[in-house]
């Protein structure tokens, strides 16, 4: 199978896993497809074990793609991490149920294990903190978030 074959073949099975995000878990993909999808320019890392589908004509500066699709790897990572035991701080739910248009430079997750601080993007960070005393009994989802 020649470059291109393998080229095309990894980037189907990489729009089928990423659906209607652009956001792919790392071990989602085998190991040569993702290599070769790396190489090429078409993911990007976020963080390790976590992709962005991109263009390889998009720089790697280049803060659009990754602006249009921070919700949906807030979304999928904090899912994959913490499943429905999640919410996010009082003050990201409020900018959530506003809709307040701008990404914060620190998102802040309210979880009962597993606190830390993760950099992401482009200067941004999610922040996760351990709270059970004063952890919503009722979750609400908005925008796919809890």
């Amino acid at each position: 199978m020649s470059s291109s074959e393998r080229l095309a073949r990894a980037l189907k099975k990489a729009k089928r896993l990423a659906g209607q995000t652009h956001i792919i878990r790392g071990n989602a993909l085998e190991r040569a497809d993702r290599e070769i999808l790396v190489r090429t320019g078409w993911l990007q890392d976020i963080i390790r074990g976590w992709y962005m589908l991109v263009r390889p004509d998009v720089a790697t500066g280049d803060t659009a793609a990754w602006y249009a699709n921070f919700w949906d790897f807030i979304h999928l990572y904090l899912t994959d991490r913490f499943g429905e035991n999640y919410c996010l701080s009082a003050e990201s739910s409020l900018d959530c149920h506003t809709e307040k248009s701008t990404i914060p430079t620190q998102l802040i997750v309210m979880a009962h294990f597993g606190g830390g601080l993760t950099n992401l993007k482009h200067d941004l960070s999610l922040m996760v903190y351990v709270d059970e005393k004063n952890f919503p009994k009722r979750i609400v989802q908005k925008n796919k978030l809890n």
